[in-house]
């Protein structure tokens, strides 16, 4: 059973950041398990999605220039470890 008062700040931090998600919820209310507090967002607040988190079909330049940075320092780390790059780290 959730209080009112619970039930209230639950849906007052719902109305102020529309992203908010139940780990966020449980961060700020610590005390209310993250189960109870979905069964009060989904069954009492009738909230049916709180968060969608959604990547960017197509990448900037900035972000492939870092996503293949980011690859060719995997690859030296794992030529380090196993002294060869797995197939699927392979370049394309």
């Amino acid at each position: 059973m959730i209080s009112d008062k619970i039930l209230q700040e639950i849906e007052g931090e719902i109305r102020a950041n529309q992203r908010v998600t139940i780990r966020d919820l449980h961060h700020i209310i610590p005390e209310v398990s993250k189960t109870t507090i979905h069964e009060a967002v989904t069954e009492k607040l009738r909230y049916r999605k709180l968060c969608a988190r959604r990547v960017p079909k197509i990448l900037r330049d900035h972000h492939k220039t870092k996503r293949s940075f980011v690859r060719r320092e995997h690859q030296s780390i794992l030529r380090r470890i196993h002294g060869t790059t797995p197939s699927h780290f392979a370049s394309s």
